[in-house]
């Protein structure tokens, strides 16, 4: 005999698969705080500032409203990193949380370990009207190392300098 409420025993209700994203929530926002500290983003970020602070840098020399260089000065203060682009009397300058982070510089080791690149900070690029400077690595030691390359065209990217 056919009835027409049958019941279906395939499948979950929707407050079983509601009370498991729950739990799964609260898992993910525990797990989050145990694997995520300061110490771990900070190589990142030292990273993506120096890489668009050089390239401000260089967009400024390429500007035709600047007739004399434009120069790039990394330093620090504290447990800062500044990043400081100069045109004529002009500054723009950033600061970066570098705590856990070192930053080291070479014109000659431009590839492979970053053992070889040991130039300490403060360092200075001077780019010509053409956008042009001294090909240059940097070193961003953390908890993970990230090599930055600068161009002698001007151009910085993450990684090894073509040689």
């Amino acid at each position: 005999m056919d009835t027409p409420w049958r019941s279906f025993t395939r499948g979950h209700t929707l407050i079983e698969l509601t009370i498991v994203l729950v739990i799964l929530g609260l898992l993910s926002i525990g797990a989050r705080a145990v694997m995520a500290n300061r110490a771990d983003f900070s190589g990142s970020l030292v990273k993506d500032q120096l890489i668009a602070s050089v390239r401000l840098a260089q967009l400024n020399a390429l500007s035709k409203t600047i007739s004399n260089g434009v120069s790039h000065t990394l330093s620090t203060a504290g447990n800062e990193l500044v990043f400081n682009v100069t045109h004529a009397s002009n500054v723009s300058s950033r600061r970066v949380n570098s705590e856990g982070t070192s930053v080291t510089w070479s014109t000659g080791s431009l590839t492979g370990s970053c053992a070889g690149v040991t130039g300490s900070l403060p360092h200075t690029l001077s780019f010509d009207s053409a956008g042009d400077t001294t090909q240059t690595r940097y070193c961003v030691t953390g908890v993970r190392t990230y090599a930055v390359c600068v161009s002698s065209l001007g151009f910085a990217y993450e990684g090894d300098c073509d040689v």
